[in-house]
């Protein structure tokens, strides 16, 4: 019986390799954009999501007609009650727009009318459920540049312009998402 060591490979033993990174929780970190709606059939807890942003002309149909179903009523109580026009129809058309888009994207699962229409949906870019806080989040930001786009000289020019680019950020942003979706951390995906 040889009592001498077991061969090496040539060149000595191989090089330490760690395993593979595991954050707390073994679950592996999401790819980008990080949405995996809960319970959507497809979808494996972990697995990279698939995913498509809503298109421009879609998300600008369904604000249209979210418009509509709020504008068309406001503007003739406004009419009736002899405030249409004036600094506080802005002011009044803002806030209930901001109640109407955001109890309907909290209680529709990211949707409102418009966006059910045209099947697209707003998802937290952590992967989770869209919470109250951003949707209201998102909606109050809408909400201000669109109070702020409204005020008289000779502050118009500079704060229309901003209100607008809310609305413009999408054509050149590489996750389509406008500025009231960057403040609430949000994106607009086909549903």
């Amino acid at each position: 019986m040889s009592t001498t060591p077991p061969m090496q490979p040539p060149g000595g033993p191989p090089p330490y390799q760690p395993p593979p990174y595991q954050p707390p929780g073994g679950v592996p970190p999401y790819t980008t954009p990080p949405y995996a709606p809960s319970g959507a059939p497809g979808y494996q807890y972990g697995a990279a999501p698939i995913t498509q942003y809503a298109s421009i002309g879609a998300r600008f149909v369904a604000i249209l007609v979210d418009g509509l179903i709020v504008g068309i009523p406001l503007l003739v109580i406004e009419a009736i009650l002899g405030f249409a026009g004036s600094p506080l129809s802005a002011l009044v058309n803002a806030v209930v727009y901001f109640l109407y888009e955001g109890l309907l994207l909290t209680s529709w699962n990211g949707q409102t009318v418009g966006k059910k229409l045209m099947s697209v949906r707003v998802v937290s870019m952590d992967g989770q459920p869209l919470t109250t806080n951003k949707a209201f989040t998102r909606t109050g930001v809408k909400a201000l540049l669109s109070i702020l786009g409204s005020i008289k000289p000779p502050f118009t020019s500079v704060l229309s312009i901003i209100s607008l680019l809310d609305y413009l950020w999408p054509f050149w942003d590489a996750n389509k998402q406008t500025l009231h979706d960057k403040a609430a951390g949000t994106y607009v995906v086909k549903a």
